[in-house]
């Protein structure tokens, strides 16, 4: 045992005093106390004597605190103060926490981190779904699901066929990332990797996310290497999935099967054979893919920016033509009033010399 409690400091002492201050008869007496087989296991002769001279000087067999400020700087208070920044503004940043609090940066990060738990949200770029990949990856799932089933009294759960699938996925992409980095290192020579024919298969069905993206944002959405028209498809469980015989032609009994195995058979749809690409030649969609991805977005942000520019100037623009004509149609009514009212004065002087007034 590497550590021992207070009881267990206690008991050889309390034993040392009884037993007329015999080290070895504590030793013994603790070990069959606690059930401790080999004396050796127990504490040692020096360790209890230790534990007596502790007792007697300073009345306890505990450790003593080491020295130094015990307390934190992620006191309580503290705590709460950055706990209740983040309640009140929760995009706040670490700065602008640290700036109002009065407290150090590096103290803020190690309440969020530590004493709250919280960690930062981080947008992630993922591929974008239409209305017409539902149907879509509902048939490559209904595909894949009888692919992968055996004739067996206990095929396999949806739940476990997903997760197979999920981890050839990640070993065939893992297996393309070796063969390329492998590819592009200089000096020691070329690693050596087996042929893998299963996940040769799942990397040709893949191809989009192991090759390189071809559709917008990556993604193995699109896959047109497999044919999903299920009406012209001649479905044959026993063609496509077999089990290992032995010489006797008796089943080995393994529930589920072999996925090895499955891939290598006939598959259920009728397709053309996939067209091998050289894919450990491409660049790695790494940082490269991403930077390309930046740009574009960038570039379709000044686009949209430039587009509402121009419609907001053609808006304007239109107004202020509108504001013109307006004004120009109240000048010719001003006008036309103007005229009325001369002829009313002239009408009214005719009048007037007509009857003689003055």
């Amino acid at each position: 045992m590497s550590h021992w409690s207070g009881a267990h400091r206690s008991f050889p002492v309390e034993q040392y005093l009884k037993n007329g201050e015999s080290l070895v008869r504590a030793r013994r007496t603790f070990c069959t106390h606690f059930n401790i087989r080999r004396l050796s296991d127990g504490p040692s002769t020096q360790l209890i004597w230790s534990w007596v001279q502790r007792f007697r000087q300073e009345g306890t067999t505990l450790n003593r605190a080491p020295p130094g400020p015990s307390t934190s700087v992620a006191t309580p208070e503290r705590v709460s103060e950055v706990q209740n920044e983040i309640i009140r503004n929760p995009r706040k940043s670490i700065r602008k926490i640290a700036a109002s609090t009065g407290i150090k940066k590096s103290t803020v990060q190690v309440i969020l981190k530590k004493k709250l738990r919280l960690h930062p949200y981080k947008m992630q770029i993922v591929q974008g779904l239409n209305e017409r990949d539902y149907p879509l990856r509902e048939i490559f799932a209904r595909t894949m699901l009888e692919r992968f089933r055996t004739p067996t009294a206990c095929p396999r759960t949806p739940t476990q066929l997903r997760l197979k699938w999920e981890n050839l996925k990640k070993s065939a992409r893992k297996r393309c990332a070796n063969l390329r980095s492998s590819l592009n290192k200089t000096g020691g020579g070329k690693d050596y990797f087996p042929p893998d024919e299963v996940l040769d298969t799942v990397t040709a069905l893949l191809g989009n996310t192991c090759q390189g993206f071809t559709v917008e944002f990556g993604g193995d959405a699109n896959n047109t290497d497999l044919n999903l028209d299920m009406g012209e498809a001649s479905v044959n469980i026993e063609e496509v999935v077999t089990m290992d015989k032995d010489a006797n032609g008796e089943s080995d009994g393994v529930c589920g099967g072999d996925v090895g195995q499955v891939l290598k058979e006939k598959q259920i749809i009728e397709t053309p054979p996939p067209k091998h690409k050289n894919f450990f030649l491409t660049k790695a969609s790494g940082s490269g893919g991403i930077v390309k991805r930046k740009h574009k977005m960038e570039e379709e942000k000044c686009k949209a920016r430039i587009l509402r520019e121009n419609a907001l100037t053609e808006y304007l623009i239109a107004k202020k033509k509108k504001i013109d004509l307006e004004n120009e149609e109240k000048e010719i009514t001003i006008v036309k009033l103007q005229l009325e009212l001369e002829n009313a004065r002239l009408e009214n002087l005719k009048l007037k010399a007509d009857l003689g007034i003055n």
